[in-house]
Order: C-alpha cells, then structure tokens, then sequence
C-alpha cells in the first residue's frame, strides 16, 4: 500500500515512461531497459574537481530526483524526492596491468538490471587507469533518462567542471525540470485535440495485438562506447 506525502506532487508517467516502466517490471532480471556507455578521457584531471562538478551537474536536473510508486490499483506514479536517487562513484583501477578489464568490469556493470521501484535509477564513475587514462561510466534506467538526454549531461558537467578551474561562480547553475513535461502530457492526453488526433491514427494504421519487442529474462546489452 502506497502512503502519499500531502507535500509531495504525485503525476502519472509521461506517455514515453510507461512502455518503459512495464516492460522493466515485467522482465526484471534482464537489462533491456538500461541506457548509458562510458568516455575514456585522455589527460590528466582534478578528480576532486570533476566529481563536484558531476554531482551539480546532476542535481541540476530534477529527473533524477524522481521517486516511483506503486498505487493500490497497481498503476505507477512518479514525484519528486529532495535526493539524488543515483550513486557517484570514483573508482581507482590502477592496479590493473591490463585496460581491457576495465571495460569487462563496465560491461558487467552496465548488465545490472535496474528496479524501477527501488528508486535507485543511476550509476554514474569515474575510473582511473593511470595518470592520464579515466573512463566516465554512465549508466541509467531508460525511465529517467534517453541518449538525447546523456549529451546535456555531459555538457553541462564539462561546463561546470570548467568553471570551477578557472575561479567562476558555480552559485546560480541552470535548472532542467522534466516534470513541467509530465504535465504537460497529461493535460494533452485529457485534451479534446488529443481524441481527435487519436481517432486520426487509429484510422491510418491498425494497432497489431503483439507487442512489438519481447525480451528473454537474462538479456544483456551491449556496453556503447564514447
């Protein structure tokens, strides 16, 4: 039983969100509803500086603050939490003698399968192979997060992390909310130009009752490499 915060702003899934959502709940064990990959950086960091300016990077997008519930009736619900709902790791590997371990060790890692429920949708590291070798690993639940999305990300991230360098403000960053999208879906989808569009499509293809994906219960991915 789901115990709602009268603070807190429950929507619906975005249209985009629920094939997502209920593909993941219905194959837990696979990771076909992880996105992500890795950069490998060449040249020496601040590691301290780029992982602050990963963490406000991220924070200053509010979908990945997104929390997921599981109503009574069984439908799924989203809100914003005040957290991240990731990790941000540093990992040093440079204890490795061979680089091909890393990218078995990011393979593996992209294979976990999220929850969606656990509100734990993504993982982000930066890995040091040596002085002037770091792999960027980025993986995250499709829910919150598509390939368009990762590029802001990392723009974003470099942006900050240069400012940083160079004694700049980082005080007022940019915000990118997503939920204002959710909202705007929904009213959309209760819409009278929404019907009409409906009856418009559903004129010019007819629906097939298979689904157009299935997937095994112990499907892998393939790590996408930057």
């Amino acid at each position: 039983m789901m115990n709602r915060d009268v603070q807190e702003l429950y929507l619906p899934l975005h249209h985009a969100q629920k094939e997502i959502v209920y593909s993941e709940m219905s194959a837990p064990l696979s990771a076909h509803t992880n996105l992500g990959g890795y950069l490998r950086i060449n040249g020496k960091i601040n590691t301290e500086v780029f992982l602050r300016s990963l963490k406000l990077a991220i924070v200053s997008f509010d979908i990945f603050k997104i929390k997921f519930h599981e109503e009574e009736s069984g439908d799924i619900c989203q809100s914003l939490s005040d957290t991240n709902n990731g990790t941000v790791e540093y990992v040093d590997m440079s204890h490795l003698k061979d680089e091909s371990l890393i990218i078995e060790y990011l393979q593996e890692r992209f294979n976990i399968p999220f929850k969606t429920l656990d509100n734990n949708n993504h993982e982000v590291q930066l890995l040091k192979y040596d002085e002037n070798t770091y792999y960027w690993f980025l993986r995250f639940n499709h829910a919150i997060q598509d390939g368009a999305g990762i590029l802001p990300l990392v723009k974003r991230c470099s942006e900050i992390y240069n400012k940083i360098n160079n004694k700049e403000s980082v005080d007022q960053l940019p915000v990118t909310r997503y939920l204002s999208e959710v909202k705007n879906s929904q009213e959309y989808i209760e819409s009278e130009k929404y019907n009409k569009d409906k009856e418009y499509w559903l004129s010019r293809f007819k629906c097939s009752e298979e689904g157009l994906f299935s997937y095994s219960e112990n499907e892998h991915c393939q790590l996408v490499v930057g």
